[in-house]
This record gives structure tokens, C-alpha cells and sequence, in this order.
């Protein structure tokens, strides 16, 4: 076994201290909530996991999905210890606030919890199956007290919910404007479906359940924040998947009855 010399030790340490020290200022720099320090549920499947322990993990994601924090983070303004308030919050993928971060494609499959139009229609704001896949996000931490200096990016709405398309929409703040509308019929709640994003240096493409139904042209929607929301109306997850150039991202908490881990 080779030995290492003080001089090899002195420059070990070094390189772990540079390597610590880009840790920290990265972390200060994020706009999300850094993940907690003990973690090692999210590394056991959920049949492993008692009752309790699967409470404690539902308190962190979307609603019936399970997040992994240290995959997916909330920024500091969305911070809230109210479980009222999580199945409207968006979750943001921490790889893609590295400036070098390049997103391939978005994969997500899915299912609204199956809902009437007339219970849609009676109680909207409870029953209002929607589904938002934010990218090409851009958000700086405000000052107490302040507005971000910037908060704006775009998403792909799947609804389906009466009155609200799916598509491409573009958000300013709390503005969100709808921008192409999907050339496929309201979706159905209760049935499985297949969403992929496909990116390009010029635009983003949208396909359901393998048939394109939208399309953006514009450069660079590649590169920015991550993030997944839903609303009110719970939504199964079967498999989210998000492709760099050089790494796969999941971080969902498979619930099924045979639950595997965070992936």
C-alpha cells in the first residue's frame, strides 16, 4: 500500500478544504432551502418504512409524491411548517441552478385522481386537476421586505380542469399569460398519461403520450430552474425522470405497493 508523504497529506487537505469551501459558497449563494443534514430514509423503499416514517416524508413534496430534499428544494420564501399549503407550492430541481446546467428532456408520467365535471364545476378550487412543469426559470433572493429583482420563466400546463388549457404558458411574477395551447383534447382524470419535454438550442417541443401537440422557438430554454407543482387535486406519480448532459434526476418516492426507493 502506497503511503502518503506529509507533502501528499498537506495537499489532500488542501484540495478537501477548496472542495468544502465551493460547497459553502454554493450553498449561500442558492435560493433554496438547503436539505437537511439526516436523510437516510429517502435511501430505503417505502415498504421498508413504518407509519410514522411515512408521515414525515409526506410532509415533503406534492401531494401522494414524496420528495426527495436533496433532489428537489423550496425557496426560502415558500418556506411554511402548514401541510395546507405544500400541494401548492413548486418544488425546484437543485441541479438546475448551476449556471452550467443543460436539460435534454423532461419526462413525467402521470394520473389525476379521477374527479366529475360536476364536482369540478361545484367545488373549483378543491377539484381542479392541474399539472405545471416550470424550466427556463430565473429568480434572485429578495431583500426582506422587497420584491425579486427577477422572477420569471416558463412552464407546461396538463389539465384537466374545464377552463384552463394545457400548453406552454410564460409567468412574470404572480402573471402567468398562456402562450401556445395544446392541439390535443382536455385531458381525462383517472387515466394514465405520458408528458416528455424535448429541449434544443432553439426550443422546447411537448409530446403526449408520444403524439407532439406543442411547440416553443426560442433560444436557450435549456438552461435554468426546474420545477414541478401541482394544485389542490392530487395527482399519481409514476415516474419523473430529467435528463442533463451528463446525469438522469428523479427524486420521487415511489408509494406503490411495491415502492422502490428514491431514485
Amino acid at each position: 500500500m502506497k503511503l502518503l508523504t506529509m507533502k501528499g497529506i498537506t495537499a489532500c487537505a488542501a484540495l478537501c478544504l477548496a472542495s468544502a469551501l465551493c460547497c459553502a459558497a454554493a450553498a449561500a449563494q442558492s435560493v433554496l432551502v438547503p436539505a437537511p443534514a439526516e436523510n437516510s430514509l429517502y435511501d430505503r423503499s417505502w415498504q421498508e418504512l413504518n407509519s410514522a416514517q411515512r408521515r414525515k416524508l409526506s410532509l415533503y413534496g406534492l401531494r401522494f409524491a414524496p420528495l426527495d430534499p436533496r433532489v428537489w428544494g423550496l425557496r426560502l420564501i415558500d418556506v411554511t411548517e402548514s401541510k395546507i399549503l405544500i400541494p401548492i407550492r413548486p418544488f425546484f430541481l437543485r441541479a438546475s441552478e448551476a449556471p452550467q446546467f443543460t436539460v435534454q428532456s423532461i419526462l413525467v408520467e402521470f394520473q389525476f385522481k379521477k374527479t366529475s365535471a360536476a364536482i369540478m364545476e361545484r367545488y373549483p378550487r378543491e377539484h381542479d386537476p392541474i399539472l405545471e412543469i416550470g424550466f427556463a426559470a430565473v429568480y434572485t433572493q429578495p431583500q426582506p421586505g422587497a420584491l425579486p429583482e427577477k422572477d420569471h420563466g416558463l412552464a407546461v400546463r396538463l389539465s384537466a380542469f374545464p377552463d384552463i388549457p394545457s400548453g406552454f404558458y410564460e409567468r412574470n411574477r404572480d402573471r402567468t399569460s398562456l402562450l401556445q395551447a395544446c392541439s390535443l383534447p382536455i385531458l381525462e382524470t383517472g387515466k394514465d398519461y405520458r408528458a416528455e419535454l424535448r429541449f434544443t438550442a432553439k426550443g422546447v417541443e411537448l409530446f403526449l403520450d408520444g403524439i407532439a401537440c406543442a411547440s416553443l422557438s426560442r433560444p436557450r430554454l435549456d438552461q435554468g430552474l426546474i420545477s414541478l407543482e401541482t394544485s389542490w387535486s392530487p395527482v399519481r406519480f409514476r415516474k419523473v425522470e430529467i435528463r442533463s448532459a451528463d446525469a438522469i434526476y428523479s427524486g420521487i418516492m415511489d408509494t406503490s405497493a411495491a415502492g422502490k426507493k428514491s431514485q
